[in-house]
C-alpha cells in the first residue's frame, strides 16, 4: 500500500477508538490490539514507516470526557449507556492497546510542563522581547518583596524571578489558572481550548491598546462578548451571566436598571490614584475561580480562591497587594453575589441572593420621610436632654425656635435640614425685631453641613460639606433597611438563619450612625460676643478669652466629654437613656 515510500501513519486518541470499538462488538478492543500488533510488526520489518500513537496520561484519560464518551458509546451502541458503564469500558479498553504499543514504542512527552509558557507564547507572538521579560521581573521582584507578607512564599522565592522571566508575557498565576483549572473542564478542551482563550485575550489587550506589566488573570475582559461567550459556553456557566453583569461588569452591565455594576460603584466611591479599575479587577479574578467545582461548591479545592491567592494572582507594580485587599474586603458590603467565607477562607461567586442584594432594594424603596425622622431622632440624642448646666433645645433653625430669659444657659442643637444660619441673629434676637434679653448664655452645636453667615467657603468647603450630608444620610438609609431585613427577611428571600451566619447586626450600624452624626458637629459655637462678630459692653481680650475657655468647657460638659458634671454617669452606669457622648 505505501509502495516505497516515507509514510507517518499517526493514530490521535488511541483510547477513544478502542471505548468505542469494545462498545460496538464484543472484543473490540482485542481485535485493535491485534490489529496495532500486525501494524507495528510491519514498521519493524520496513524501513520508511513511523507510526505515532497519541495517548492521554493515565490520570486524565477520560476524567474530563465523561460525558463525552457516554454520548459516542450510546451512538454506537443504540442504547444508552450509564456513566458507571461508560466508565469501565474506557478504563478496560485500551489496556491491551497500550500493552502493545509498550513493546517497541520510544515514549515522547511532546511539551514539558516547564515548555508551556514559550509554546504559547510563539503561537500567538512573533517574537518576545527578553530585555522587557527581565525588566518586568525585576518590578515583580521589587512589588512581592514590600508585600511578603501578604503573598504566598512561591512569590518571594529566589526561583521564582525565573518562572516570570520564562512565561512572559504572560503572569505564571494566569497560566496555572488556566492549565490546572479551566482546562480540567471536559467542553473546554485542554491545550487548545487555552489557546483559543489566550489569542481572544491577547487580541483584545492588543486592540484596545491596554498597557499591562504582564498579562495576569484579571485582564480577561468580561465585558468583551465574544470572550465572555467563550469562557461561560465552555465551561456551561451561563446562569452566572447574571453574576457577572451585576457584580463585575459585562456585556450586559449597561442594560441594568443603575446602569453600573456593584464594581464600578465601589470604584466610583474609592477610585484608584491611577486610575485602575481596581474592584472591577479583583473581584473578576474572583468571578473565573468560581466558574470550575461548582457542584461540589466549596467542598472542591477549585471552587472559588482564597484572599492571599487573589492578592497574588491580581497585583502588578501599579496595583499592589494592599489596595488588592481593600477591593476584596468591600465584597462582603457592596456586592450582591460575591461573597466570602471565613471558614474556608475562600471568595467564591453564589446564585444565592445575598444580604447585600436584599438591603440595596429596601435602600432604593425608601421614602425621604423615614430617613429625615431618623436624622432627628439621632441628633437630639448627641447632648442629653436632662443635664447640670443647659437646657437643651433640638432642631433648632431660627431665632425663635430658642427660649429666652430661662434663667439658665442654653443649648442649641441646629438641624440637619438647615442650610444657611445667622448666628449673630439667633443669638440677639429671639424673633423678628425683638432683642434677647439673655444673649451671652446661648450656644449652638451646628453641623458642617450647615454655612454660617459671614463664613467664605471655598469649593472644597462646598464639596465637603455636600459629601458629608450624603454619607449621612446614606447610612441613615443603612440603618432603616437593616432594621427592616431584621424584622421580616423572608419578605425579601433572605433566609433567619441566613442572617445568624453572616453575623448580621443593626445596632452596629447604628452606633456607626450616631458615631457619623457626632462628626458632623465638630465645635460649638460660642456667644456671638466671643466669637468676634461683635464685642459686647466691658468685653476685654483677656476677659474674652477666659469666657471662650469656660464655654468651651460648659458645652463639653454638656455633651459629657467631661467629668465635672456629677450627673454625668460613668462608664459603667451608661445604658440605653445615656448614649455614648459625642465627639465635638
Amino acid at each position: 500500500m505505501f509502495k516505497g515510500r516515507k509514510t507517518l501513519v499517526l493514530l490521535d486518541e488511541l483510547a477513544q477508538y478502542a471505548a468505542r470499538l469494545e462498545a460496538a462488538r464484543p472484543n473490540g478492543a482485542e481485535q485493535l490490539a491485534a490489529f496495532l500488533l500486525s501494524l507495528h510488526g510491519w514498521a519493524r520489518t520496513h524501513s520508511g514507516l513511523v507510526v505515532v500513537v497519541t495517548l492521554a496520561s493515565q490520570s486524565d484519560a477520560f476524567a474530563r470526557q465523561t460525558r463525552h464518551i457516554v454520548s459516542l458509546l450510546s451512538q454506537v451502541r443504540g442504547a444508552e449507556v450509564s456513566e458507571a458503564e461508560a466508565e469501565a469500558i474506557a478504563e478496560r479498553a485500551p489496556g491491551d492497546a497500550q500493552s502493545v504499543v509498550a513493546r517497541d514504542a520510544t515514549p515522547v512527552v511532546p511539551v514539558q510542563a516547564a515548555e508551556l509558557s514559550r509554546v504559547l507564547a510563539k503561537r500567538l507572538f512573533t517574537s518576545i522581547d527578553s530585555s522587557a521579560a527581565d525588566a518586568a521581573a525585576e518590578r515583580y521582584r521589587e512589588l512581592y518583596a514590600r508585600s511578603s507578607a501578604a503573598l504566598p512564599d512561591e512569590a518571594v522565592r529566589p526561583d521564582y524571578l525565573g518562572r516570570i522571566q520564562s512565561h512572559y508575557p504572560f503572569h505564571p498565576t494566569f497560566l496555572q489558572f488556566l492549565n490546572s483549572k479551566l482546562a480540567t473542564v471536559e467542553t473546554f478542551q485542554g491545550t487548545r481550548g487555552v489557546l483559543r482563550l489566550l489569542a481572544l485575550v491577547v487580541r483584545n489587550l492588543w486592540t484596545k491598546r491596554q498597557s499591562v506589566p504582564m498579562v495576569h488573570t484579571a485582564h480577561v475582559d468580561l465585558r468583551e462578548p465574544r470572550i465572555v461567550d467563550e469562557i461561560l459556553g465552555r465551561t456551561r456557566s451561563g446562569e452566572l451571566k447574571t453574576v457577572l453583569d451585576t457584580d463585575v461588569g459585562g456585556p450586559d452591565t449597561g442594560m441594568l436598571a443603575i446602569g453600573r455594576s456593584r464594581a464600578e460603584i465601589a470604584d466610583g466611591r474609592n477610585p484608584h490614584p491611577a486610575g485602575f479599575p481596581l474592584h472591577e479587577l479583583a473581584w473578576r479574578t474572583v468571578f473565573l475561580h468560581s466558574l470550575v467545582g461548582r457542584a461540589e461548591g466549596l467542598g472542591s479545592k477549585i471552587f472559588g480562591i482564597t484572599e492571599r491567592d487573589a492578592l497574588f494572582e491580581t497585583s502588578f507594580p501599579d496595583l499592589t497587594p494592599p489596595q488588592v485587599e481593600t477591593a476584596l474586603r468591600e465584597i462582603e458590603n457592596t456586592a450582591f453575589y460575591l461573597r466570602v467565607d471565613r471558614d474556608h477562607g475562600r471568595y467564591f461567586a453564589s446564585l444565592e441572593p445575598s444580604i447585600n442584594r436584599a438591603l440595596a432594594e429596601i435602600r432604593e424603596g425608601l421614602r425621604d420621610e423615614p430617613v429625615n425622622q431618623l436624622l432627628a431622632v439621632t441628633a437630639r440624642k448627641i447632648v442629653a436632654a436632662e443635664n447640670a448646666l443647659f437646657r437643651v433645645v433640638p432642631d433648632v433653625g431660627a431665632p425663635e425656635h430658642l427660649p429666652d430669659n430661662t434663667g439658665r444657659s442654653v443649648l442649641g442643637i441646629v438641624s440637619l435640614d438647615v442650610d444657611r444660619l445667622d448666628p449673630t441673629a439667633v443669638v440677639e434676637t429671639k424673633g423678628p425685631r425683638e432683642a434677647r434679653v439673655q444673649q451671652n448664655v446661648v450656644f449652638l452645636l451646628v453641623p458642617e453641613t450647615v454655612f454660617l453667615e459671614g463664613d467664605t467657603w471655598s469649593e472644597d468647603r462646598v464639596q465637603r460639606a455636600r459629601e458629608a450630608r450624603n454619607r449621612i444620610v446614606d447610612l441613615a438609609r443603612m440603618v432603616l433597611a437593616l432594621r427592616r431585613l431584621k424584622a421580616k427577611p423572608e419578605d425579601f428571600g433572605i433566609r433567619a438563619e441566613q442572617l445568624l451566619r453572616d453575623d448580621f447586626d443593626a445596632r452596629m450600624r447604628e452606633r456607626e450612625l450616631a458615631n457619623r452624626r457626632d462628626r458632623a458637629l465638630p465645635l460649638p459655637v460660642l456667644p456671638v460676643g466671643l466669637i468676634g462678630q461683635r464685642r459686647t459692653q466691658g468685653d476685654q481680650p483677656g476677659r474674652r478669652g477666659r469666657r471662650r475657655r469656660r464655654a468651651r468647657r460648659a458645652a463639653a460638659i454638656a455633651s459629657g466629654r467631661r467629668r465635672d458634671d456629677p450627673e454625668r454617669p460613668r462608664n459603667d452606669q451608661r445604658g440605653a437613656d445615656h448614649p455614648r457622648p459625642a465627639v465635638l
